[in-house]
């Protein structure tokens, strides 16, 4: 079958991914799911190939100014065919101080076209847009606003100033194209996420930008002890914290990608004996392993951050529009209390410090589980596997402890037969 020029311009330009800001990754299809949506852009394209006022079928071409981003992305949850295609300009060198301007322009840039994507009366596109930019804006303040990592309420609803947004959605809803909106079902958060995306990523790149790849710093073999017994990862390359990172709105700590940014000082990384009185290591290190939630959502979506940013955003959306009811967040929130028993409890910190002391990093490696073990039979005595072993205490009523350490495979319940387990 031949094609014309145009047919394989759009190919193309869905098939690749144009531009990399530094450290940022943006790989955001696999190939198969890619070679899919370049056919099914194709035959969407095929009937309307000379009708100019179509953007769909006009995908610009790659922007050459390295301070361009090209990007392409459908829709996560396919409730719409065609995928949207977006520009942002952020220049290679940047100051906190101008960032926000950044932001502002990237958002004039890109919502007209998304809204002509959405299929929006082209009549009514730059009344919409007038209306929307401070409302886009504001919400993507309200996204990144301050708030406390640690211990929110269980009953906390968070008021966004997002109340104008919402009846500007409607009115958007409302102004598309009816075959977009009889295939969209939840077409509010649909909408939402259509017009946020490009901010969510222009966001991405301001910090990438504010913190060169070369700020960011591994994991430590302390901060590892509980990222494996949570996660089950340790020494991850890709991971990379930047410290004491210009963030805007004051919040403690965001994540893009693969990368964290915390306003923590990296003197938080490492951990003082005894733990249980290290108040500030106990702090960061949550900080972290709620972050790092965000990370693995990331890689659920192929590695793409505007593809998990789409999810985001919608979370956020069906959540009323609430940071904590986000269900990303719910798990995110989850996680970081997950190894309280290792982290803060009076027995459980004691196996860190036994440990470091001995340092048997080395031999034992990290561990394997959130939870420490009870005997069932001996009275306080406590076990916790590792990779190559594991340690086990004796503790007296005092709480005082003393442990030794046994290299090699243990069982599956990581100490004696029958014991037991908090998990």
């Amino acid at each position: 079958m031949h094609l014309g020029p145009l047919p394989i311009a759009l190919l193309l330009t869905l098939a690749l991914s144009l531009a990399h800001a530094d450290g940022l990754n943006q790989t955001f299809e696999s190939a198969t799911t890619n070679r899919s949506l370049a056919s099914t852009f194709n035959n969407n394209c095929s009937q309307q190939i000379e009708d100019k006022s179509n953007p769909l079928c006009l995908d610009p071409k790659p922007p050459r100014d390295p301070s361009v981003h090209s990007y392409t992305i459908s829709d996560p949850d396919n409730l719409w065919m065609r995928p949207f295609s977006f520009h942002l300009t952020v220049p290679r060198t940047l100051t906190a101080a101008t960032w926000g301007k950044i932001q502002i322009a990237n958002i004039r840039t890109t919502l007209p076209l998304i809204l002509r994507q959405l299929g929006v009366d082209p009549t009514q596109v730059a009344a919409l847009v007038s209306e929307g930019l401070p409302l886009v804006v504001a919400a993507n303040d309200a996204i990144h606003s301050r708030r406390s990592i640690f211990s929110p309420p269980s009953n906390f609803v968070r008021r966004e100033p997002t109340s104008n947004i919402r009846s500007w959605i409607r009115r958007v809803g409302t102004s598309i194209a009816r075959p977009v909106r009889e295939r969209v079902q939840d077409l509010e958060c649909f909408v939402f996420s259509a017009v946020m995306i490009p901010a969510y990523t222009s966001s991405a790149l301001v910090m990438s930008v504010l913190h060169p790849a070369t700020d960011g710093e591994e994991t430590t073999a302390d901060q590892d002890f509980f990222i494996n017994a949570l996660y089950g990862i340790s020494h991850d390359g890709a991971v990379r914290v930047h410290y004491s990172a210009r963030i805007p709105n004051d919040i403690a700590a965001v994540t893009y990608g693969n990368k964290i940014y915390t306003d923590a000082h990296r003197s938080s990384k490492l951990a003082r004996r005894p733990l249980l009185r290290d108040r500030f290591f106990q702090q960061s290190t949550k900080l972290l392993l709620h972050e790092l939630a965000h990370v693995m959502q990331f890689r659920a979506f192929n590695h793409s951050i505007p593809a998990s940013g789409w999810a985001y955003l919608k979370g956020y959306c069906n959540a009323g529009y609430s940071y904590f009811h986000n269900p990303y967040e719910i798990e995110a929130y989850e996680k970081q209390e997950q190894v309280n028993e290792l982290l803060e409890d009076r027995i459980g910190t004691q196996f860190m410090d036994l440990w470091k002391t001995n340092f048997w990093a080395t031999t034992l490696g990290l561990p394997i589980r959130r939870q420490y073990i009870r005997s069932p039979i001996r009275p306080g005595q406590f076990a916790l596997p590792f990779q190559n072993g594991r340690v086990t205490l004796d503790c007296k009523p005092s709480g005082e402890c003393a442990g030794t350490a046994e290299v090699g495979e243990v069982d599956g319940s990581g100490g004696e037969r029958g014991a037991t387990s908090t998990e």
